[in-house]
């Protein structure tokens, strides 16, 4: 019994452990994560130049989304990391499983502080 405890509780250390490796999503925190997020979601940490580059939309990044980029910037203190994310929702309900329509997915980018999620913008959903 004693040695299920400590089993039991160096998981929870290990889970409560923030351990960024590049590729790999930290397992910290995940329940603070926003919905639909989970510790799977997060796929690769990203800088700030490479997320513009790819969200450049005539000379301006993230385009309509720019205002909300640029806040999300300013938030940003040293440190902190940002990462790209896929997210989708479970399917519903009594939902026809041999659908090929599915909805509730999105990708986006979120800033990390350690382990606690900071800020986030969506730039697709599905």
């Amino acid at each position: 019994m004693r040695g299920r405890f400590l089993a039991s509780l160096g998981m929870t250390l290990a889970l409560l452990s923030c351990a960024h490796t590049s590729g790999y999503t930290p397992d910290c925190n995940a329940a603070l994560l926003p919905h639909p997020l989970d510790a799977k979601s997060l796929k690769r940490k990203v800088t700030f130049e490479e997320a513009e580059k790819a969200h450049m939309v005539d000379g301006v990044s993230f385009g309509a989304l720019h205002e909300q980029w640029m806040a999300l910037r300013a938030s940003a203190k040293p440190g902190d990391e940002l990462w790209l994310y896929t997210a989708s929702e479970p399917p519903a309900p009594n939902s026809n499983p041999q659908s090929t329509f599915a909805l509730g997915g999105q990708e986006g980018y979120i800033l990390m502080r350690g382990c606690t999620p900071v800020d986030r913008i969506v730039t697709l959903i599905a």
